[in-house]
């Protein structure tokens, strides 16, 4: 017999409403119904006696249509998911240090070494408070303060306000959000709902608060690798972006830190849904130094940055955007128009400085885009943007002003079969003040040959410093599942580039390596890092080799950092508790058992408790959904550690605490008779306790023998009352010291009084 009230609720999201009503029903004259009765056309349902498990088939027709959606961070307390702790806290350490390398290995001279401290408090959990923050100290004894912000995310809006130190999100083609002290607003749809694929963030300028290592990867091939120095940089001033290719940049700071940036040097104009808004609001005080492990300095004078964007109809996108300071001003405005035609774009903005005459740039684009047999976005797209001489948003014009004042670029991609992918550009810009016009072209063709991946990369240039015929012939070739080479020939002074990789995706144990081997007609290069994941640390060892045009530069990085996190008033100790982590603690009964965690982003295990206490897994990714899966090794016998899975969706500072096993975690066989001597079978029934500190009601169940099952049994006394009376018929005891599968052996109902 089954309790159709519960039948109901677990098969309301699969089973259609005709098939619920029918349910229904049938139960209307009683709680309990005997399966045989519930079997119809359309709907079988059958108990598997020896899983103890109900099987239901529904056919295709008979069940629900559900909306589909990736995740809603909204509905937090559905059952299932395991929440964070009220309050929790993360601390990172990383140690850096460089020794410089003078002739030869024998001579090598220490820089001072840093430790960067970075961490998290979070008070309320997902919906409460949270502060993150960056400090250092120098080994010249000083101490350094580079980022601190206190904010709380409204996840149902998907709002975050903010004071301290701000990074703004930007706006269009000229609105470059400064970095700022003060208090923010802003919509957050990419990082609070990332399910909610609304727009793309937009990336017009790049800000490095540490000496970084970049690598540039153009239409996937390694292009170039640069060093840069603490500051800011407009990313379309880097030369390497005439023919507007496909551009990843992958920034590694000095203390292992790495951030991936995707780039797309044509405007950005993509519709919101009708009602659907994005703003910024920030007001303080602009950020002026940029250095390595120095603190923060801001302009003595306020700023105001926001912008507003919305959706008016699901054809028509409009937006504004505003910075005011004491000297400056910019005011900007876009709009995007959806035909069948394609979809037309439209930007202008005012540039007002006290020092000098009004300044105005616009720029008109155009996108008509397909998907290709293999899923990428293939079309064309052209954009014309004219510039006035002195153009220089929030800023004073240096002495290099726009050297061109209209610009004029084109790129068309398309899909050739199902392995070959082909990009061509073109533009034009002309020139002012007797600056010659400069012309560009460029074109690229991605093939795939097995698992081999070729590219080409082509690009023309033609300005006043002359003619520039460029190629970049690359070749991929995955060597696993975790390793994969390049090899690249670049026609710029004759490069040959071979570049390793072996990825442990920050797996328990696993190593990343990467090399790099380069030479050309000025000189040759290696680049050599080894990363190690280990339960407590990780540890890091970069070596750069340079000798370029007769000089050379040799220099080795080392930084090892560890993590401490606090949560429900337990420290764990780990690799990474900055970003967040969840500690898994084992239970007392376990002894010394090795409880291991594997996450849904490493490779294999990712922690595991010993000798220094709980383990501390690092989560990656913000209201992103992860899976932690438990194994317990050298586990007794009939022990239940409980679910084995814990389903998390973290916020942007979470603390989780897991217990695994309990003192309820015994196996109860037994065998029960009646008073008569006769088995007790197919009977249903609770195990009431009478006492025991742990002890919790059970239920347990027999089989045609009588024979007794019950599981997740604490240590204590406890009254066996079968279903249908409210008294016990015996009474048995479950010892302190036993372990895992206890058999208590024949359970014989007592004389009726």
């Amino acid at each position: 017999s089954i309790d159709i009230a519960q039948l109901v609720t677990l098969l309301t999201p699969v089973l259609s409403r005709p098939g619920l009503d029918n349910l229904r029903a049938k139960g209307a004259a009683g709680r309990f119904v005997p399966i045989t009765e519930l079997n119809s056309e359309g709907f079988s349902i059958a108990f598997d006696l020896a899983a103890l498990r109900l099987n239901v088939s529904i056919p295709l027709e008979a069940r629900a249509t559900n909306d589909l959606s990736i995740i809603d961070p909204a509905n937090y307390n559905r059952a299932g998911l395991t929440m964070p702790e009220r309050f929790a806290a993360g601390l990172t350490f990383t140690l850096a240090d460089r020794f410089q390398h003078v002739g030869n290995f024998t001579d090598i001279n220490r820089q001072p070494f840093n430790l960067l401290i970075e961490g998290f408090a979070n008070y309320g959990g997902i919906d409460g408070v949270n502060l993150v923050f960056e400090a250092g100290y120098s080994e010249n004894g000083s101490l350094v303060r580079q980022r601190t912000v206190l904010f709380h995310d409204d996840v149902a809006h998907a709002i975050r306000y903010s004071a301290g130190d701000l990074t703004p999100q930007s706006f269009g083609s000229y609105y470059l959000a400064p970095n700022l002290a003060g208090v923010g607003v802003e919509r957050l749809y990419q990082t609070i709902q990332p399910y909610r694929n609304l727009r793309p963030s937009g990336r017009g300028g790049l800000t490095i608060e540490r000496p970084s290592h970049v690598d540039v990867l153009v239409n996937g091939q390694l292009y170039r690798t640069l060093d840069l120095a603490p500051g800011q940089y407009n990313l379309r001033d880097f030369p390497f972006t005439s023919g507007a290719n496909d551009v990843q940049l992958i920034v590694r700071d000095e203390a292992g830190r790495e951030e991936t940036i995707n780039l797309s040097f044509f405007s950005d104009i993509q519709l919101l849904q009708s009602g659907i808004s994005i703003f910024s609001a920030n007001l303080g005080f602009r950020q002026k130094r940029f250095g390595n492990f120095a603190s923060t300095l801001y302009e003595d004078s306020p700023i105001f940055s926001g912008f507003y964007t919305r959706g008016v109809t699901d054809n028509l996108t409009l937006g504004g955007a505003a910075q005011v300071d004491r000297h400056n001003a910019l005011f900007s405005s876009q709009a995007i128009v959806a035909t069948g035609l394609g979809i037309f774009g439209a930007e202008t903005a005012v540039d007002l400085n006290d020092r000098e005459p009004t300044q105005v740039a616009f720029i008109l684009s155009y996108r008509y885009e397909r998907p290709t047999s293999e899923g990428r976005l293939g079309g064309f797209s052209a954009d014309v943007q004219y510039r006035t001489r002195r153009f220089s948003p929030m800023e004073e014009a240096g002495t290099d002003p726009n050297r061109y004042s209209w610009d004029v670029t084109a790129r068309y991609q398309t899909g050739i079969g199902h392995s070959a992918y082909v990009t061509v550009t073109g533009g034009y810009s002309w020139g002012r003040d007797g600056i010659a016009d400069q012309r560009t072209a460029g074109a690229s063709v991605t093939r795939r040959f097995g698992r081999i991946n070729a590219t080409m990369n082509y690009t023309y240039t033609r300005d006043d410093r002359g003619t520039e015929n460029r190629a970049v012939f690359g070749i991929s070739l995955p060597l696993g599942r975790r390793q994969s080479g390049r090899l690249s020939y670049d026609t710029r002074r004759n490069g040959v580039t071979a570049d390793y990789n072996l990825q442990g995706f920050e797996g328990l144990g696993q190593t990343d390596v990467r090399a790099v081997v380069g030479r050309n007609d000025n000189g040759q290069s290696v680049d050599f890092d080894v990363q190690h994941y280990s339960n407590r640390f990780r540890a890091e060892v970069r070596h750069v080799y340079d000798h370029t045009d007769g000089a050379t530069q040799e220099y080795t990085d080392v930084n090892a950092s560890f993590g401490i996190g606090f949560a429900d008033g337990t420290f764990a100790l780990g690799r990474d508790a900055a970003r967040g982590f969840a500690i898994v603690n084992r239970h007392r009964t376990l002894d010394d058992a090795d409880v291991v965690v594997e996450d849904s982003f490493a490779l294999g295990a990712s922690a595991k408790t010993g000798a220094l206490g709980p383990a501390l897994v690092p989560l990656r990714q913000a209201y992103q959904p992860d899976t932690l899966r438990i194994d317990v090794r050298n586990l007794p016998t009939g022990y239940d550690i409980g679910p084995g899975r814990y389903d998390l969706l973290p916020g942007a500072a979470s603390g989780y605490h897991i217990t695994v096993g309990s003192a309820a975690s015994k196996t109860i066989l037994g065998h029960i008779v009646g008073a008569d001597g006769q088995p007790l079978v197919f009977a249903s029934g609770t195990l009431q306790p009478i006492s025991g500190r742990d002890a919790q009601p059970v239920q347990f169940f027999t089989n045609r023998t009588g024979r007794m099952a019950a599981t997740r049994v604490a240590p204590g006394r406890y009254g066996v009352v079968v279903a249908g009376s409210d008294r016990p018929i015996t009474e048995i005891d479950v010892p302190d010291d036993s372990q895992g599968i206890v058999d208590i052996g024949e359970i014989r109902a007592r004389e009726p009084r």
